[in-house]
């Protein structure tokens, strides 16, 4: 993916395995040349050379710039050479030189880099006040500092943006800039500046920004400055600020929420495996069978009947979808055979092969070859199902659907495993069936243990994770588990009001545990952080997709703003949270906390069982961003809508723009009444015409019902 690709990249040019972290707050990029540390931030609005700029800046600094420190283990050594009392104000004159010579010298070695610094630079000068600011504060280029022109000259004058003036007695400065390519030279020129800087300061009064600084008592180049010295460069931080204001001047907002906690969840407790799961199917129990005088024994008896014939239908989907599946295989492994050619590297060998040496006098390849195939990354699915009673309508295609996925997982080899989420609780005892603390019911009987750090004031409720299917547990009892939540599927949709006839005899009975609820999708999310890391370990899988299929939101009482304490810092605070059309909420916190945490890709799909896409709101949104919906009015809205809804219906998915799209990396609204055709009917008294157009359309529409399951495939098939 991107991410890691730039990561790899500043990795190859500083050709060595340097730490990258990428930061949504950063406010520039920064290299920490003790620690070795690459600092990369994220941002939208910004040009791709400008981005490439700041990494071949950075990676300059890994390469060429020494990190040793002073005795007092805060300051670079060689400020506090320079000066001793004002380390920092020192610094800055050190900074404004070594980035002429690190700026130089990472483009003599990686020349094609040197379009990105002139694009970079000039993208700044075009579309930002920046450099034009500080230049009119200061009176013009001519009345600035020397060491301020220096900067000016070796950032914008060499590349031909503008022209900074210098005296005949200020040449040799700007030549042995110029010429520097060691560290004793940059030493030996940032001496020399700083007495030139200290002559003039003796002939001319401080700067208003150096009086500024001292007057502060706090802030970067002016801590500690003595009242008496060259003053600081005005430049020197240039880059960092303007860039900073680059970051936030499209998404400005300040949140004043109180952060919340993010819980640590008790797993023991909330996750419910396979094989409960299935105890409570073959049992399905509930709260009033007693007071009903309910025979369970019969009901136990009825549901073995209902779970039989559900088996039948199973075996018959199974024999279709495998069609699909291996539709879908078929096109993997031609994927993966494309991508395993580009990953692979011939080289000759330096042994003679004795095949060819017959060719020597009109060939010179007679050596043998070595065919080296650079290994791919392994993937891992995580899946998590909404098992809410919005999803009463969609519920069946839903399960269908994440069953051919873990079926296609399991075919070709990708570990998964499927968790729905329920606001079904246990008592405190272990039962399944406590008292809520409702009305008149009482004191509330359910387990309190399922959270540790959860704050009364902004808390999570109880819920479950409901452990479906899990590739570790073995083909046998994976086909199994598929059988079970096949059957859960159909009961539900038969206990809701549906004609669900599942063995001649009514409707199954359903546990009240595994019965539709609220949708706690916020504490599934938060479980996830954890799930995660050790769903990694567990299978060693290098790039983890985390699908999330859901009809609705979130219901917990956490603040927008989330303090992760894994990761010791917020999530909804900073401007690059918001979304094109408003604060971030807890559920789109808790998305980028995950994604931090975890590094997994997200991956959403909004199940809608309607006609008019416009429908979905907070998902559907324009190519900006920004939310849509039926209600809205003007021509570029409707044609926009008009389009979409063509899309929607032609291939039965959409990709979610909405602001509650925007955590993901991928986002889809899917139709959740689609079908995967296998079969093309043709009548049989059609005429040659008619049996042409059925087949045309017949096989367009097979095409395009598994355009979505295509994509999954280029996911993995690298």
């Amino acid at each position: 993916m991107e991410q890691n690709s730039t990561s790899a990249f500043a990795r190859l040019l500083a050709t060595e395995d340097i730490r990258v972290q990428h930061l949504l707050e950063a406010e520039t990029a920064s290299f920490d040349v003790v620690d070795r540390v690459l600092t990369l931030p994220k941002w939208k609005n910004m040009s791709s050379n400008l981005y490439d700029m700041l990494i071949g800046h950075e990676v300059a600094h890994a390469l060429w710039t020494p990190g040793d420190l002073a005795e007092d283990g805060e300051h670079l050594a060689a400020a506090v050479e320079i000066d001793p009392d004002c380390p920092m104000r020192a610094m800055g004159y050190l900074n404004v030189v070594e980035d002429a010579r690190i700026e130089r010298l990472i483009k003599d070695k990686y020349p094609g880099i040197r379009r990105d610094f002139v694009a970079g630079y000039r993208w700044l000068w075009d579309n930002m006040d920046l450099f034009q600011s500080v230049i009119e504060e200061q009176g013009g280029l001519s009345k600035m500092t020397l060491v301020d022109r220096l900067n000016m000259h070796f950032k914008l004058g060499i590349m031909g943006i503008i022209t900074v003036p210098f005296s005949d007695e200020e040449r040799p400065f700007v030549e042995r800039m110029e010429q520097a390519t060691t560290w004793d030279d940059v030493m030996d020129l940032t001496r020399d500046l700083y007495e030139h800087a200290k002559n003039e300061s003796q002939n001319m009064p401080q700067s208003s920004q150096f009086q500024d600084l001292v007057a502060s008592g706090d802030g970067e180049p002016g801590q500690n400055m003595p009242e008496k010295g060259p003053s600081a460069p005005a430049t020197d931080d240039l880059l960092g600020g303007g860039l900073d204001q680059l970051r936030q001047q499209k998404r400005k907002y300040q949140r004043s929420d109180t952060p919340s906690i993010m819980p640590t969840p008790n797993l023991d407790k909330i996750v419910i495996g396979a094989d409960e799961i299935e105890e409570m199917i073959a049992q399905p129990r509930s709260r009033y069978d007693d007071t009903r005088n309910i025979n369970c024994d019969e009901k136990d008896r009825l549901n073995g009947l209902a779970r039989a014939a559900s088996e039948t239908r199973f075996n018959e989907w199974m024999r279709t979808e495998n069609k699909t599946v291996n539709y879908l295989v078929k096109q993997f492994e031609l994927r993966k055979a494309a991508d395993e050619h580009q990953r692979t590297m011939i080289t000759k060998s330096g042994r003679l092969d004795t095949v060819k040496m017959i060719n020597y006098k009109w060939s010179e390849d007679i050596f043998g070859k070595n065919m080296i195939v650079r290994e791919g990354k392994n993937h891992g699915f995580v899946f998590m199902l909404d098992w809410s009673g919005s999803m009463t309508d969609v519920l069946d295609p839903t399960v269908k659907q994440a069953l051919m996925l873990c079926l296609f997982c399991q075919k070709i080899g990708v570990p998964f495993e499927l968790y729905a989420f329920t606001s079904n609780s246990k008592a405190k005892d272990g039962t399944w069936f406590p008292v809520y603390g409702y009305g008149d019911e009482g004191e509330s009987t359910l387990s309190e243990d399922h959270w540790k750090n959860n704050d009364p004031k902004n808390s999570v409720a109880n819920m479950q994770m409901l452990h479906f299917l899990s590739s570790s547990r073995g083909r046998k009892n994976v086909s199994k588990d598929m059988k079970n939540l096949f059957f859960l599927s159909e009961a539900i949709k038969g206990r809701w009001g549906y004609e669900n006839c599942l063995w001649g005899g009514g409707t199954a009975s359903v546990h009240d545990a595994l019965d539709l609820s609220g949708t706690p999708l916020d504490e599934g999310l938060i479980c996830m952080h954890h799930i995660l890391p050790e769903f990694r370990r567990r299978t060693g899988v290098q790039v983890l997709n985390c699908v999330v299929l859901t009809d609705g939101d979130g219901h917990c009482h956490l603040s927008p703003v989330i303090y992760n304490p894994i990761l010791k810092r917020n999530f909804g605070d900073h401007p690059s949270h918001a979304t094109a059309s408003g604060d971030p909420d807890t559920t789109n916190s808790l998305l980028l906390s995950l994604k931090e945490t975890t590094g997994c890709n997200l991956i959403g799909m909004y199940l809608f069982a309607g006609a008019n896409i416009s429908n979905c709101w907070g998902w559907f949104g324009d190519a900006d961003g920004h939310n849509l919906d039926r209600w809205a009015t003007s021509p570029t809205v409707d044609r926009w809508v008009k389009d979409a809804n063509k899309s929607w219906k032609k291939e039965n998915f959409f990709v979610a723009t909405g602001h509650k799209a925007t955590a993901y990396d991928e986002a889809y609204i899917i139709a959740a009444t689609t079908e995967i055709e296998d079969e093309i009917e043709i009548p049989t008294d059609a005429s040659h015409a008619k049996m042409r157009n059925a087949f045309v359309k017949g096989m367009a529409q097979r095409s395009m019902s598994r355009v979505l399951s295509n994509r999954l495939v280029d996911r993995i098939a690298c």
